[in-house]
């Protein structure tokens, strides 16, 4: 945290020390009028409790902190615009996509599971960008947080769970980002994998869709 402002370093470790956090129900107050005066978006109200914590003691608990950061007046996209027709046909820069960072990974970064639902569970929420970590495995590729202590789940689970979840809610493109760290050979066939799983959905080169 060397570089980490005051302000944010003591209220991370506030919240690291099972303190309470003070102040963050003016600070609730301050984001939701600023987000109508600058967006002409209304935020929703505080999730049930935390208004009434932060009225009472003015500060929340970790667990309060949190629910409050993952709450929908957080958001990036204006809740006006959300379901308005957009022109889908710009280049990727001109938009906001909800995207995941180790998809596959259940809980602590470099010693938990990793578990092909998870991308179920991504896409079924919205999101439009996964990553997918790709090694060599004993039976053929595997994805995996390389050089940790996260387990590993086959490529070809993951890319079924994939091709199950990925238009159920959107129909707008799904973008994989693919950290190959396989072999030659593995790398092979994990893109034998690939088309053979994902089908008819990938978008490929053009001189591929020449040739059929």
């Amino acid at each position: 945290l060397a570089a980490t402002p005051p302000a944010a370093r003591r209220m991370i470790d506030a919240a690291r020390g099972g303190a309470r956090i003070v102040g963050i129900g003016s600070g609730v107050a301050r984001r939701r009028n600023l987000g109508e005066a600058s967006s002409g978006c209304a935020a929703a109200p505080p999730p049930g409790g935390l208004a009434e914590a932060a009225e009472e003691a003015s500060s929340l608990d970790f667990e309060q902190f949190a629910a409050l950061l993952m709450r929908g007046e957080n958001r990036a996209a204006c809740p006006r615009l959300i379901g308005e027709e957009h022109d889908p046909h710009r280049p990727f820069s001109h938009y906001w996509i909800a995207a995941s960072h180790n998809s596959y990974i259940t809980g602590h970064q470099l010693t938990s599971v990793a578990d092909a639902g998870m991308y179920s569970r991504l896409l079924l929420c919205g999101c439009r960008s996964l990553e997918v970590d790709i090694v060599d495995g004993m039976d053929g590729p595997v994805v995996t947080h390389h050089y940790t202590l996260v387990t590993t789940v086959p490529l070809k689970k993951v890319l079924q769970r994939i091709a199950e979840a990925a238009f159920a809610t959107s129909d707008l493109p799904v973008h994989l980002s693919l950290d190959v760290r396989a072999s030659p050979k593995q790398q092979a066939r994990a893109a034998e994998l690939i088309v053979e799983v994902l089908g008819s959905a990938l978008v490929l080169p053009e001189e591929r869709l020449a040739d059929g």
